[in-house]
């Protein structure tokens, strides 16, 4: 019996590494799916897209923003790939699994061809006072700023002055 119970023991001890996300989806009643995917995608982060492909595909998307031109005047030319409006996001657990929650807080992303080479020599663009975030290769401006058709944005060099202006509208 004592050798029954010791093989037991051992070959639990074996595959737990193998059924430990059942075992806590099991004991925490959270779906197996949210346990595996947890650490990958951090639930409950605000987050953007990083493609417009991505951002409808979540179905954040609202809607794309054409741009007076299509490269900003820097040190070098920087193309403009992609320039959306879309809220941003966040994963959550629901009873299906891993869900993307709209937070409805809208966001515009530009996404330009030499993000590093942007940054990395000072260019930053801005809206009045407020600066162009910087998200995994794209910038991101508060959607509000759009209270009418177009808006003008400032391409500032690491001093501060002006290289470039762009203007968005809605399309």
């Amino acid at each position: 019996m004592k050798r029954i119970v010791l093989w037991t023991l051992g070959i639990l001890l074996l595959t737990l590494p193998f059924t430990w996300t059942y075992l806590m989806a099991f004991f925490s009643g959270t779906p197996h799916s949210c346990i595996e995917d947890f650490d990958s995608n951090k639930t409950g982060l605000t987050k953007h897209s990083l493609t417009i492909e991505e951002s409808r595909e979540k179905k954040v998307f609202i809607k794309i923003l054409k741009a007076d031109k299509t490269q900003l005047d820097s040190t070098d030319k920087v193309d403009i790939k992609h320039i959306w409006i879309e809220s941003t996001w966040k994963y959550e657990c629901l009873d299906t699994g891993l869900t993307v929650i709209s937070l409805n807080n809208p966001d515009i992303l530009i996404e330009i061809s030499d993000y590093e080479k942007f940054s990395n020599n000072g260019f930053q663009i801005k809206h009045g006072d407020n600066y162009a975030g910087f998200y995994s290769g794209l910038l991101v401006l508060p959607g509000d700023i759009l209270s009418t058709d177009t808006v003008s944005l400032t391409i500032t060099n690491k001093n501060g002055k002006e290289t470039d202006r762009l203007r968005l509208r809605k399309s």
